[in-house]
């Protein structure tokens, strides 16, 4: 079921449509028949949800939340997988992430997740201190700028048990 999630949201129609919409791709990204994997659709998400469904972490019943969510893919598999998720993207993003968390979540799975707008460092106080058993970030450290207010965020949100999951990139020749 999960493989069949991932497969829809990487190819759905509607996707390349509404970003296209909100001048998230240029015209040339819509000649892509197939589906994409990319800095919008990143190969990390997809990494991260495999990780999940192999159940190496107990989600049933764990409150999550996904910084800097994209398509909110890994979230929807945390909720499949029985979690509490708070899906969270900066405002530009909102839309689409909410039309695409509807439409691939089962009726009986939509209070499992829940949207809403983060932007790193920024409202904490809108979210519970070390309020979440765990922190899923798929491909979300690439600009060294926010790293610090990722930092204050995950400090907000994290208590001691806390486990913080990331997959990224590596992009700097230093790293």
């Amino acid at each position: 079921m999960i493989h069949n999630i991932i497969s829809k949201i990487l190819s759905h129609r509607y996707l390349f449509e509404f970003m296209r919409k909100k001048g998230l791709l240029g015209r040339s990204s819509m000649r892509c028949s197939t589906p994409v994997i990319n800095r919008l659709f990143c190969l990390q998400a997809v990494v991260m949800c495999v990780y999940l469904e192999l159940g190496k972490l107990e989600l049933k019943g764990k409150r999550v939340i996904e910084l800097g969510a994209g398509t909110g893919l890994v979230s929807i598999v945390a909720a499949l997988l029985g979690a509490h998720v708070t899906v969270t993207d900066r405002l530009p993003a909102l839309d689409f992430l909410s039309a695409n968390v509807k439409a691939n979540l089962p009726p009986d799975s939509h209070d499992a997740a829940v949207i809403s707008e983060l932007t790193w460092g920024e409202g904490l106080e809108r979210y519970p201190a070390g309020g979440f058993d765990l922190v899923l970030g798929a491909d979300i450290i690439y600009l060294e700028d926010t790293f610090a207010s990722l930092l204050r965020t995950l400090l907000h949100l994290c208590h001691d048990t806390t486990v913080v999951l990331l997959s990224c990139k590596i992009r700097y020749e230093r790293d």
